[in-house]
């Protein structure tokens, strides 16, 4: 196997910021279910809305769906960015991190991360670590027959 190329070490930490925003995420998502209330009381345009006990529910209730989202979202994209560093190095694991690369890039948080951190884990060394793709090897004879 070749040796461990520094872009890896740059995706593990894109993995830990990935999973810390995500588990944030989730934090604000339980803080929502626990006091739906709480949001559609503190934002103008919601409480605007909730004129009556019918419509304060359905803006509850809706708000409470949000928070529940958020809440599942960031914990399953959390763990999983959490446990991607822990896996194999082979070739099913190269495509599995370049499709979070890619799944992170469309985050504006972590573009600027992404972006180099694509640009990079596309390179040879990268590839050829994961067994992607084959060491390449200097040809020390030229071809022969070229019609000398």
């Amino acid at each position: 196997m070749a040796a461990k190329p520094r872009a890896i070490v740059w995706y593990k930490v894109y993995c830990y910021c990935f999973s810390a925003l995500n588990f944030y995420t989730a934090f604000h998502g339980l803080k929502i279910v626990r006091d739906p209330y709480g949001v559609v009381n503190s934002v103008p345009q919601l409480s605007e809305q909730a004129v009556d006990q019918e419509t304060t529910q359905i803006v509850v209730t809706a708000v409470s769906s949000v928070g529940w989202s958020l809440l599942a979202m960031g914990v399953v994209f959390g763990i999983t960015a959490f446990s991607l560093p822990y896996a194999p190095d082979n070739r099913k694991t190269w495509v599995a991190h370049l499709v979070h690369i890619i799944f992170g890039a469309t985050s504006c948080v972590l573009t600027p991360l992404c972006v180099p951190l694509l640009i990079a884990w596309l390179k040879p060394d990268v590839k050829e670590y994961f067994g992607v793709v084959r060491p390449l090897t200097p040809n020390p004879s030229p071809p022969e027959g070229r019609g000398e």
